[in-house]
Parts: C-alpha cells; sequence; structure tokens
C-alpha cells in the first residue's frame, strides 16, 4: 500500500480521537480511550492494512489471533473496523 494511503487511514483514526502506533508485524497498533464519557471503549485493535503483500508469519498470525484483527485498505473502513463508525 502506498505511503500517501497510510497516511490517510492514520489520519482519519487520529482526527476520531485514537491512538495509532505503526508496527513492523501488524501495520497498526490502534487504541481507543475509556477515560472520556462517550470516547471509546478502552480496546486495542490491530490493522492490516492491505490486501495484498502479506507474508506467510502474517497469515498465520491473522488465522490464530484470538483478539480483534481486520485486513484495511481506506480510512472507512479502518474506522468501521475500530468502532468509530458502524456499518452493520
Amino acid at each position: 500500500m502506498k505511503r500517501e494511503k497510510i497516511d490517510e487511514i492514520i489520519h482519519a483514526l487520529r482526527v476520531a480521537d485514537c491512538d495509532v502506533v505503526e508496527a513492523d508485524f501488524i501495520t497498526l497498533i490502534v487504541g481507543r480511550s475509556s477515560s472520556w464519557p462517550g470516547s471509546g471503549d478502552g480496546k486495542t485493535y490491530l490493522l492490516q492494512l492491505g490486501k495484498s503483500g502479506r507474508n506467510a508469519d502474517q497469515l498465520r498470525f491473522a488465522r490464530n489471533w484470538r483478539g480483534h484483527f481486520a485486513v484495511v485498505t481506506t480510512p472507512f473502513e479502518a474506522l468501521d473496523a475500530v468502532g468509530v463508525i458502524d456499518e452493520r
């Protein structure tokens, strides 16, 4: 995924008051604070950016991880994945 698209996704998450850390193995670690009423759920979300380019270790991780994990390609998908918006 191009750097510009990654920056758009990170920006959208930060505007939504999420903490965002770029990681090597999982692209983004996102936290939503529960310290302010209505501001978040206090959970941590793992986001993989892009559907291509994942290596065997990342695919194995995605299959076996019991916590939250989502593959996203747009700011909208990222916000939906962390519960800022809900399209269901």
